[in-house]
């Protein structure tokens, strides 16, 4: 029986061995400083009932051994749960970002724990490597980010198959002497020459796929071929003079060299609105990894172009700038149904709570804890000055605004204008912070007379310091 060759899963499990083996002395490490408590309760009181079991069924077969029961699907519940004080937000610097990559590497030990007949997507392991790398950095596993950089850097390191180049023809030639004529025996199926996308050939695609969704990216379950893998996204994307523009005022803008703090973008439906948001968040949270990729190969042009736009924009790849990144989609946060804080179970139904939390954790929400706590009031400048300084470079978007807002009480509409025009004169003071707001193009498009006037007031709250970016269109293949 022939065995199915994955080299691509083959080095990913393999990374996937080093960070589990660093990343487990590293939480027990963290989870001793929990006073009053057994390591094995620390543990369970924030996994899953079935992650307990299964812990607990390790803990059995590993003769007591916490260490060794703890699995890498525990790890983003035993950090993220464990945020709050001198435990896990300190060690990472409040850098919340480090809780994506977690749930991002345990996505890939899933796919490498039930491997298709297919091997994995090179770009797809490639990217996972550089996240498990990244992590590794972060608890300052040396040795181990080491290993897992020899084996990102040899797997990926073989020779591309050169094209043949056709002999040169005459100009005057005629059409048919210039074709270059091959046996019919010996053309390629055209699977081969133009693969089509993995969702349609493993018959998982819908048509929803279509659409761009910036919460799915966010929140990790973005199709891993289309938007939610970065090197994927850019490799399938056409960087459009506008979008380009706009990559380049933002980095611009996060290195503190200028650069529009608030830019709004404005196209009719499918004119690339929040696709050039998701853009603008892979960039954000990418930037190394795209930077990094191979010169050569099937991301060289996205490797160009990430460098030309660095370059452009005056980015130092040397400062190891790490921008926060908040996402407030308008379609999908609730003012009412309000999720709560992980650590303190702090309401989370406005904007500024969920962007305060996305940005810095706890401990960002309790610089504007008290607005943040209540819809009533929002907060002004001085507290916002006062995260931002905290935070550091950050990207704020804001996707359907309008169709947010439109769900509003007469009250509670006229708190958030306060802090759309407050937020964008902080914006504007701190010089690392820009905000991407997407609008409807028309008030014909913002959803009836209510949201027609939304929109009309939102320009205004917004226009003094705006720059509108219009269109912003893209092709995505």
């Amino acid at each position: 029986m022939n065995t199915i060759e994955r080299p691509h899963r083959d080095v990913l499990n393999k990374a996937l061995d080093i960070y589990r083996d660093a990343m487990r002395p590293f939480i027990i490490r963290s989870l001793k400083q929990i006073k009053g408590k057994r390591i094995e309760d620390a543990i369970c009181d924030v996994l899953s009932a079935k992650q307990v079991n299964d812990f607990e069924q390790n803990l059995q077969n590993n003769g007591g051994n916490v260490q060794a029961a703890i699995d890498i699907g525990d790890f983003p519940n035993l950090i993220s749960r464990n945020w709050r004080g001198e435990i896990f937000g300190r060690q990472f610097g409040g850098d919340m970002t480090v809780q994506n990559l977690l749930y991002l590497i345990t996505q890939a030990r899933n796919r490498v724990m039930h491997p298709s007949t297919e091997d994995l997507e090179s770009e797809y392991v490639r990217v996972s490597l550089f996240h498990i790398s990244d992590v590794l950095g972060r608890i300052n596993a040396a040795e181990a980010k080491a290993e897992v950089e020899k084996l990102r850097d040899e797997h990926f390191s073989s020779p591309q198959p050169e094209l043949p180049i056709p002999d040169s023809s005459p100009a005057t030639a005629s059409v048919s002497d210039r074709t270059p004529r091959v046996a019919q025996g010996n053309l390629k199926p055209w699977r081969e020459v133009i693969p089509p996308n993995l969702e349609l050939t493993q018959g998982t695609f819908e048509e929803a796929e279509l659409a761009a969704n910036l919460q799915q990216v966010y929140d990790g379950r973005a199709s891993a071929t289309s938007y939610g893998n970065p090197v994927s996204f850019f490799n399938q994307t056409h960087l459009t003079v506008g979008l380009r523009s706009l990559l380049i005022n933002a980095l611009q803008r996060l290195a503190g060299k200028g650069g529009a703090p608030v830019i709004q973008t404005k196209t009719g439906f499918g004119g690339g609105k929040t696709h050039s948001l998701i853009a603008l968040y892979h960039l954000a949270n990418s930037i190394d990894a795209l930077a990094n990729l191979p010169a050569d190969g099937d991301s060289a042009n996205t490797r160009a172009e990430i460098h030309s736009i660095m370059q452009e924009a005056g980015w130092d790849s040397t400062r190891k700038v790490h921008p926060k990144v908040a996402v407030l989609e308008g379609t999908f946060l609730s003012p009412t149904d309000a999720e709560v804080t992980k650590e303190n179970g702090d309401p989370l139904n406005t904007l500024w709570g969920v962007m305060a939390y996305q940005l810095g954790g706890q401990t960002a929400y309790n610089l504007i804890g008290e607005a943040a706590r209540g819809q009533d009031s929002a907060p002004l400048g001085a507290q916002l000055d006062r995260l931002f300084e905290h935070t550091g470079p950050c990207v704020i978007l804001m996707d359907e605004l309008v169709a947010y807002m439109i769900n509003l009480s007469d009250d509670l509409l006229g708190v958030n204008y306060t802090f759309v025009q407050a937020l964008t004169e902080s914006a504007r003071r701190v010089k690392n912070v820009v905000i991407v707001a997407t609008l409807p193009e028309s008030q014909r498009e913002a959803g009836g007379a209510r949201g027609a006037e939304i929109l009309s007031t939102l320009e205004t709250r917004m226009g003094r310091i705006e720059s509108i970016w219009q269109p912003l269109v893209f092709c995505h293949i």
